[in-house]
């Protein structure tokens, strides 16, 4: 019985999954990340995971504006480092 196999590929970005050292190059890689979204910017950050968030309280249109906006940084960030 043949198992196909992907082909090999050169990685031209990125962190060594399965690695201790990699949680800490992750977090290193993405130290500015809360500096260019901004400083009142919510965002969670736990090993490889990052999650913006807002509370939507009185003002849900201006505060559902103002995460689009954080979002829309956050998105840039991500394009602008090939994350």
């Amino acid at each position: 019985m043949h198992i196909p196999v992907s082909e090999w590929s050169d990685v031209l970005s990125g962190i060594p999954q399965g690695s201790i050292l990699g949680l800490v190059l992750f977090i290193i890689y993405i130290i500015d990340l809360i500096e260019s979204c901004g400083e009142d910017v919510k965002i969670y950050l736990f090993a490889d995971d990052a999650r913006l968030y807002n509370h939507i309280k009185c003002r849900p249109i201006v505060d559902a504006e103002i995460l689009q906006s954080k979002n829309d940084k956050f998105t840039n960030w991500f394009h602008r480092w090939l994350v």
